[in-house]
């Protein structure tokens, strides 16, 4: 808490931070702990994936037919309602517009149900022409393969709108843990049903155990939707000041600019397997693994994090308090930084000995972690800017503004384009596609720190004091883990990785943790 907080005549504004504190952190704790279960399972996915396809031309067919219903759940599903649609439920809600609110929920249903069976429809026709679009390097079997996996993946899209629609619309309604949790249930699904019928159904068994886990996420999270729409009728607010129809359509003029943040995001990543294909047999596989290691930290913290943040940026942009919201924006920072960069030191410093431990194993041998690991290393790049461009997107959508993230994402989608197709060639191949999705990022963060002035959200430098301190403790904390890295060199095999990765992860961030403690302590203000 701030010091001039011992100020009686600041109580007001104290009292207000100490509120949001507890609650972002209650929330926080809560999707983290959700997340946490889920992205392990999820991990737990990739490892049985890993298992029984390896790096190589059967999982890099699927990976490229589950780009297209893929890239329209990120469009219709997850940006589109926690961006555009739910912050502007949020708060009419707390404005006490109870009818308002429910009557633009459910036009947000309408839309996602006929936008989906549209978006089905479109996939069917255009299957083919989608997987050489995305993919012109695959011939032969692994063509065919993506074609028919392509066309059975379809019904994922329609199960995956409504599962994030449920999801999003339970998050702004602080059941954080169900959200959270939820995914959990698709993991359960897609790796109970790959270990029951792989041996049975052959490589055809991946796409109907994402199709059973896409419905289980679904599901689960109905009886709950159902419980909290009916029960904030009862919150007896004043209602009919607000046209529905009105907020509906204005939202939809965001999504629009939603929409094509997403396409321009997705279009990324299509022209990431495009050019993986490119490289060679494995090289989208190798890609695929190695982002789903670097995507949990990012989930547990980061995700976690801004959507915890979301609600309250929205509350503060209807209080118009632009004070508190520079202040909840560099916290928010700050905890990325503070997390992510040890994090990303650690997977620097032991690629090869991470991938071993997650993946190696059946038929994901010494080629396939040769591959992995140099994707790791250079995707280990994006983990910081991605933490911080979680942070400050849900900042602009609380703002209603998605124009300054969209030139953002079109910058850098056209540098990550240019430098896929310059880095492929060289010796990095599928390493020199991840460090184009690293740059990228970075020139994403900067171009949406700069836009932040235009709303009146300054962040100060007093509010970043925490950040000399951060990179401080960092410098001792690397130079250990070089020395074990130096240590450990000749030794090999799962167990020892495994026991080194678990136990050695533990205490080099204990170690950051408490020499940031002891500075704390005296550098006192």
């Amino acid at each position: 808490m701030p010091d001039f907080c011992f100020n009686p005549f600041k109580s007001r504004f104290c009292d207000t931070i100490h509120i949001m504190n507890k609650k972002i952190v209650k929330s926080g704790v809560l999707i983290s702990l959700g997340t946490l279960f889920s992205r392990i399972l999820g991990l737990l996915r990739e490892i049985v994936t890993a298992n029984y396809f390896g790096a190589g031309k059967a999982f890099d067919s699927f990976v490229v037919a589950f780009t297209i219903p893929n890239l329209f759940r990120r469009v219709l599903g997850e940006e589109m309602f926690e961006r555009a649609f739910m912050p502007r439920f949020k708060r009419l809600k707390e404005q006490g517009e109870i009818d308002s609110a429910k009557s633009f929920f459910v036009r947000v249903i309408v839309f996602t149900f006929f936008t989906s069976i549209f978006a089905c429809l479109l996939i069917y026709i255009f299957v083919p022409q989608l997987i050489s679009l995305i993919a012109p390097g695959l011939k032969g079997d692994s063509y065919q393969y993506a074609v028919k996996f392509g066309y059975k993946l379809i019904p994922f899209l329609f199960f995956i709108a409504f599962a994030t629609l449920l999801g999003a619309f339970l998050l702004f309604n602080e059941k954080s843990f169900i959200y959270a949790i939820a995914p959990a249930f698709m993991n359960v699904g897609t790796i109970g049903f790959l270990v029951l019928f792989y041996k049975k159904l052959g490589e055809i068994s991946i796409v109907y155990a994402y199709l059973l886990g896409a419905l289980l996420f679904f599901l689960i999270q109905v009886p709950f939707a159902f419980k909290v729409y009916f029960s904030i009728g009862n919150s007896g607010g004043e209602k009919g000041r607000v046209n529905a129809k009105e907020e509906f359509n204005s939202s939809l003029f965001e999504g629009g600019k939603i929409f094509a943040l997403s396409i321009v995001n997705k279009s990324v990543e299509i022209v990431d397997r495009l050019v993986a294909s490119l490289v060679g047999s494995g090289a989208i596989s190798s890609l695929w693994y190695s982002f789903r290691i670097i995507h949990l930290p990012f989930a547990f913290f980061s995700l976690a994090l801004s959507r915890a943040l979301a609600p309250e940026f929205s509350r503060l942009k209807g209080n118009r308090d632009n004070k508190e919201f520079s202040i909840l924006i560099a916290r928010g920072l700050l905890i990325n930084i503070a997390i992510l960069l040890p994090i990303t030191v650690f997977f620097m410093v032991f690629p090869d000995e991470i991938i071993t431990v997650f993946y190696k194993r059946g038929n994901f041998g010494t080629h396939s972690l040769v591959l992995t690991s140099k994707a790791f290393f250079y995707y280990s790049l994006a983990l910081l800017p991605m933490g911080t461009i979680a942070v400050l997107g849900r900042a602009y959508s609380s703002l209603e503004n998605n124009t300054f993230p969209l030139i953002a994402s079109i910058v850098g989608a056209v540098f990550n384009i240019v430098l896929d197709f310059i880095l492929y060639r060289t010796s990095l191949k599928q390493g020199g596609i991840a460090l184009a999705t690293a740059i990228s990022m970075y020139i994403q963060v900067v171009i949406l720190y700069y836009f932040l002035s235009n709303f009146g959200i300054k962040l100060k430098r007093e509010n970043f004091k925490g950040l000399p301190k951060i990179i401080f403790a960092l410098i001792p904390y690397s130079l250990s883990l070089f020395v074990l890295k130096y240590f450990i060199t000749g030794f090999k095999g799962f167990f020892f990785y495994a026991s080194f990765i678990g136990l050695g992860g533990v205490f080099s961030i204990l170690y950051f943790a408490g020499v940031l403690w002891l500075m704390k302590k005296q550098l006192k203000r």
